[in-house]
């Protein structure tokens, strides 16, 4: 009997492994013990994303480098109500308050290296039915956004921050916005060049104007942003020329190596790109590959989810199943190993991007 609990218990950690290494569960840590005095107390919590396919890109493995989507648990809003009136100290009297949800994303950029990242929050707050809403907007990042603290307790610290912002707004008359302003982005771009600061900005269409110019770098699908012949310290996510999308290249090769931008070869709901990258030598992608050099891969990036990943057999299968008229016209046998078959991925892709259009 204690043999069969110990292969019973071997075989769950083994699903729970595989399952969290396709995404990154969250939840709460209660890790903050201030306290805000407040005239207010929420009532409740309303979900009003438009963007609910998860809450952010975050990193995994041991090196750091895996893309993965970042996934509430169950009851993780409840949770929330709990935490956030647990920060606050209400009057006697004190007013119930709607907060509702407006936008919320994480996005990790951790390499050997490197550790970077952002968190993007929008809440607006309402007490009395026809009283005005107000906005707040949180960004975490640099120094405040160490992504080796894990994604959990940065999180807490955006919403308290939150709450401790609009009980600021309620007991001053001026205004202050929250968000910092880059005093690049508000240039006018000389060369035409708009760029989005993060997926969920691309997502919503939200460019803004650049200065700088976007050159070709050595390969036909890289190219480099300069201003004034050096490379801008800031990095986008995308940055668009003439209409045509260019993706930074740290956005999926998650070494954050790739200091240049990738052409975008086919856009709708699906981005289609070609590169040639290091594969991380514990992916099953390299050990299709059976090499660790530089290997030329398709990336693709679901504008559903934001998640990149790399083209291989098993991605093209899921693609194309609800497609039988692909499957039968396509097929796809160890295309990392053999890369001329990038064309003809281009060609599916192309075509799943109309179909999705028209249904």
């Amino acid at each position: 009997m204690k043999f069969f609990n110990l292969l019973l218990c071997l075989f769950l950690a083994g699903q729970t492994g595989q399952g969290q290494s396709n995404y990154r569960v969250i939840g709460p840590v209660h890790q903050i013990g201030s306290s805000i005095n407040t005239d207010f107390f929420i009532r409740s919590i309303e979900d009003r994303r438009d963007f609910r396919a998860n809450l952010g890109i975050v990193n995994r493995g041991a090196r750091k480098d895996l893309k993965r989507p970042l996934i509430p648990e169950n009851g993780f809003f409840d949770s929330l109500l709990e935490q956030m009136n647990s920060w606050i100290q209400p009057e006697i009297n004190a007013e119930p308050v709607v907060a509702k949800l407006k936008e919320l994303y994480l996005w990790e950029s951790q390499g050997i290296n490197t550790e970077r990242g952002f968190i993007r929050l929008e809440m607006a707050f309402s007490g009395a039915v026809g009283q005005e809403e107000e906005a707040v907007t949180i960004v975490l990042s640099g120094e405040e956004l160490n992504v080796a603290n894990g994604h959990a307790p940065r999180l807490e610290a955006a919403f308290f921050r939150c709450l401790q912002a609009y009980n600021d707004r309620r007991k001053t008359v001026v205004s202050v916005s929250n968000t910092p302003q880059n005093t690049v982005e508000q240039k006018t771009g000389r060369a035409g060049i708009m760029a989005a600061s993060n997926f969920l900005n691309l997502w919503k269409g939200e460019l803004f104007p650049i200065s700088g110019n976007l050159r070709r770098k050595g390969i036909s699908y890289r190219y480099q942003l300069k201003r004034g012949g050096e490379e801008p310290e800031q990095f986008y996510y995308a940055v668009m020329k003439e209409g045509g999308l260019f993706i930074w290249a740290g956005q999926y090769t998650g070494t954050g190596a790739g200091k240049y931008y990738t052409r975008v070869l086919e856009q709708g709901r699906y981005l289609f790109m070609i590169d040639e990258i290091s594969l991380n030598r514990e992916s099953k992608e390299q050990a299709e590959v059976g090499q660790f050099s530089n290997t030329k891969v398709g990336v693709v990036i679901d504008m559903e989810t934001g998640v990149p990943q790399i083209v291989d057999d098993e991605l093209m299968k899921q693609l194309m199943q609800p497609y039988p008229a692909l499957q039968e016209k396509y097929l796809f046998k160890d295309i990392l190993k053999f890369p001329f078959q990038l064309t003809r991925v281009q060609n599916v892709i192309a075509e799943i991007n109309r179909l999705e259009q028209d249904n």
